[in-house]
């Protein structure tokens, strides 16, 4: 979605992923196995932290002065963020029905691509969260209830 709003977008992944992630469309794709992000990316103007623990405590020199800092794991620590003079966001919010419409059409019309990791009945429910729980995932998990 970075993209479709014209950002550069810098991804990391494993070897393994990484021809994923280029297909995905990252401009600049780096294997974190080989390559520590940190030594390769500087003075961007958003970071959204995916992992927490060590990969967010390394990405917060990333930033420009006055970036921006958006976890998607927990509430970012507001004294590093005081400390590198940018600000920190935890996503929290759903999204709307405006915005789950928009994001259909970016997928019918292909602009936004998914992935699907794998499906399991609303049974099964515990195994998705464990699956998930791995954090190995490539692409979202979905549940199917039974009328599906």
């Amino acid at each position: 979605m970075a993209k479709w709003k014209g950002a550069t977008v810098i991804g990391t992944a494993s070897t393994k992923n990484i021809d994923f992630i280029k297909d995905l469309g990252v401009d600049q794709a780096i294997d974190y196995t080989t390559t520590a992000f940190e030594k390769v990316v500087n003075k961007v103007d958003l970071v959204i932290d995916l992992v927490g623990g060590e990969t967010e405590d390394q990405s917060w020199a990333l930033l420009k002065e006055n970036g921006i800092f958006v976890s998607l794991v927990k509430k970012p620590s507001q004294k590093k963020a005081d400390l590198h003079h940018v600000t920190a966001k935890f996503n929290s919010k759903y999204p709307t029905q405006n915005d789950l419409e928009t994001i259909a059409e970016l997928i019918a019309n292909k602009t936004l691509q998914t992935e699907i990791d794998s499906i399991f009945d609303l049974n099964d429910a515990s195994e998705a969260l464990k699956r998930s729980e791995k954090r190995r995932g490539r692409g979202r998990i979905l549940l199917r209830t039974q009328s599906d």
